[in-house]
């Protein structure tokens, strides 16, 4: 395994003729067996730089170095699950070129808590039950990184905030390198060993949080940073 390094990234789109820059000589290190947020409003490149850490998407100039034997996962906003493939069948789709046993199938399943669910279809499943699929079968093809896109976006609260939950467990369990976007400042807190606010292409602020702290949203601590966070992507 090993750390991203990106140096240096520049990106810009053609719009209407014109140049629009997203990110100019962009430089960052992504640590691994962490969970790094990028946090920011709509628009400041947050979906953009995930994607070309996943090379989903090109750059004009710079360099993102990625561990050896690299390997990435990305989990979207929708679950995209085939829909003609159960459970099962859906997490062994991403793992065409590492069979799968049945005792690693059964353990991916137990961890995302869908056990008595392996047969079952999407159309069958909940939103939520949905998106542990999806969670399981980026964790069995063993990445190096976890790419993930706002997954938990369209869950009502409580669903959103079990799964938060599972995901902080099996991040430590596997000792998982996750990379993930959101708006939503409460998931980054929740979620965070690290938080970018992304603006304008650029990193505005860095917060390191401490991994032991209390994860209570009416902590003081905890109210002060979400304090502070909204200060800072209400600045312009």
């Amino acid at each position: 395994m090993g750390n991203i390094e990106v140096k240096n990234l520049t990106k810009s789109y053609s719009v209407s003729g014109q140049k629009h820059v997203v990110f100019q000589d962009f430089s960052y290190c992504f640590l691994e067996q962490q969970i790094s947020v990028i946090l920011g409003r709509s628009g400041c490149g947050k979906t953009t730089l995930l994607k070309m850490l996943a090379q989903l998407e090109s750059f004009e100039q710079g360099e993102i170095m990625l561990p050896d034997a690299w390997r990435c996962a990305f989990v979207f906003q929708e679950p995209r699950l085939m829909p003609w493939l159960n459970v099962v069948e859906n997490i062994r789709f991403s793992c065409k070129d590492k069979p799968l046993s049945q005792d690693m199938l059964a353990d991916y399943i137990h961890l995302v808590q869908l056990a008595g669910f392996e047969k079952a279809y999407p159309n069958q499943l909940s939103g939520g039950m949905q998106q542990r699929v999806s969670l399981a079968r980026a964790l069995a093809c063993e990445p190096s990184f976890i790419f993930m896109d706002e997954p938990f976006a369209a869950l009502d609260y409580f669903t959103k905030d079990q799964i938060q939950k599972e995901l902080l467990k099996i991040q430590k369990q596997k000792k998982s390198s996750i990379i993930y976007v959101t708006h939503n400042i409460e998931e980054a807190l929740q979620l965070a060993d690290n938080i970018l606010i992304l603006d304008k292409g650029r990193i505005k602020k860095e917060y390191r949080l401490d991994p032991n702290r209390e994860k209570n949203r009416i902590d003081e601590e905890w109210l002060v940073l979400k304090q502070d966070i909204i200060k800072q992507l209400e600045m312009k």
